[in-house]
């Protein structure tokens, strides 16, 4: 007798997890060498539901059925297939876990730290009573089923719902994204802040804020009645008219926060020609010798013809040919004086650079110097003498300096000194400070 073919399934497959309330697909086959025969299955789901049946040829054509589960919960399908020729069998099972269908929400979810954020959590086909458990992402967690949390400090959390039912079944929400940040603090550059039209200027702006990741919207206004939204850190603008401007930009974050330019930026566009010092800074402490720098701008065409330089309104030189710059003797000055530069153009046009404020740290004599003998010495009056002052003869340096306070130095040497001040002869005397601060010099005879 011929022995019959055996029957056999090769696959039996379900999605690996199965939400329940959601339709649920089996893909299934059998095949063998009795193709020519009839093949009858039967599907049982497990949950006591009707049996799912089908015939066909072999290999079963890829048949699919769909089945819900009302209830979360593990199940054991099975698929019995018969060879209905020879009554050859075979059967396969399948575990399936279908899982509990969470919901869960939460309002709002950015905002400022500390942010108090509400959860709301839902769950459906699966047995009562439930347990909650909200994980928050903070390492804080919380058994209610629609919690409130503060998230205190800077940063993203991920919160997320587990539910177990009565019988033990699970399930998970969705990841809850919260994105808490600090008020935004803004900076912002501009350069250059001065020219004639045009003047294009680049400016830069940056936001320090927790959240290393978040993107931010910026809105300019450009102080001459335009601005612009982007999200661009660094935007350029062209001021096409003389005047001064007031620069502001606010930055947004994707959650609604904003921060603005705590100290706007002044943009000036001045008539042709101009000019500015740009050496020293204003504020800055200066001695001896003054250098003076100066920044010229012109239109196309036109020559810059000279520069006069002032201190406190007095002119200390005439510049005329470019560096436009110049050095000062300013010995003996002390306090605080104002620097300006004055330009001339090939066109007769004449400009005042805005003054620059400086202070003076010279040390000054007052005119008196007493000279003693056994040994012979000689002391020297003013203001403002440093520790580590010394004394200068025509230039040279005197055996010793003597430091008797801020208003008195006393040069010594004997027989050395005395030969640097012979009699009868004047000699100018002068006394510098070892950060370069030097007096104007004085005459003195013996």
């Amino acid at each position: 007798s011929v022995q019959p073919e055996a029957t056999t399934i090769t696959s039996f497959t379900a999605s690996p997890q199965i939400v329940a309330g959601t339709a649920m697909t089996f893909t299934f086959s059998a095949t063998g060498t009795n193709a020519g025969e009839s093949l009858a299955w039967t599907l049982k789901f497990g949950d006591g539901t009707a049996d799912a049946t089908g015939t066909g040829a072999s290999p079963i054509e890829n048949s699919t059925v769909s089945h819900t589960y009302d209830l979360a919960g593990t199940y054991t399908a099975t698929l019995y297939v018969v060879d209905t020729v020879d009554n050859t069998r075979a059967q396969v099972s399948l575990t399936i876990v279908a899982a509990i269908p969470v919901e869960a929400s939460a309002t709002p979810t950015c905002g400022l730290a500390a942010l108090n954020v509400c959860f709301t959590g839902s769950a459906t086909h699966a047995t009562e009573p439930f347990t909650w458990l909200w994980v928050f992402g903070d390492g804080q967690s919380s058994q209610e089923q629609n919690p409130c949390h503060a998230y205190v400090r800077c940063g993203v959390y991920t919160a997320i719902l587990t539910v177990t039912d009565a019988v033990g079944a699970t399930g998970t929400s969705d990841i809850i994204e919260i994105r808490v940040s600090t008020p935004l603090v803004v900076t912002a550059t501009a350069s250059p802040t001065d020219g004639i039209p045009p003047t294009v200027v680049n400016f830069c702006s940056a936001v320090t804020g927790c959240l290393p990741d978040e993107e931010y919207t910026f809105v300019w206004d450009f102080g001459d009645g335009s601005g612009i939204t982007c999200t661009d850190l660094c935007p350029q603008h062209a001021y096409n008219e003389v005047g001064t401007y007031t620069v502001t930009v606010t930055a947004t974050d994707t959650c609604g926060n904003t921060g603005t330019l705590e100290t706007p930026l002044t943009v000036t566009v001045h008539e042709s020609p101009w000019i500015r010092i740009v050496s020293p800074a204003s504020g800055a402490t200066v001695r001896t010798p003054l250098n003076i720098q100066a920044a010229i701008v012109v239109e196309d065409g036109v020559e810059v013809r000279r520069v006069d330089f002032f201190i406190s309104d007095v002119l200390i030189d005439i510049v005329t040919a470019p560096p436009w710059a110049t050095s000062y003797d300013a010995s003996g000055l002390h306090g605080t004086y104002t620097l300006t530069a004055r330009v001339t153009d090939s066109l007769g046009r004449s400009t005042v650079s805005d003054a620059v404020s400086v202070f003076f740290d010279n040390p000054i004599l007052d005119g008196r110097v007493d000279s003693g003998s056994d040994p012979f010495k000689l002391k020297v009056y003013g203001n403002w003498f440093e520790r580590g002052c010394y004394i200068k003869i025509n230039g040279q340096p005197i055996p010793r300096t003597v430091r008797k306070g801020q208003t008195l130095a006393v040069a010594k040497g004997g027989t050395a000194l005395k030969a640097l001040v012979p009699e009868g002869v004047p000699v100018v005397v002068t006394i510098h400070n070892p950060d370069g601060g030097a007096s104007a010099g004085i005459t003195f005879t013996r």
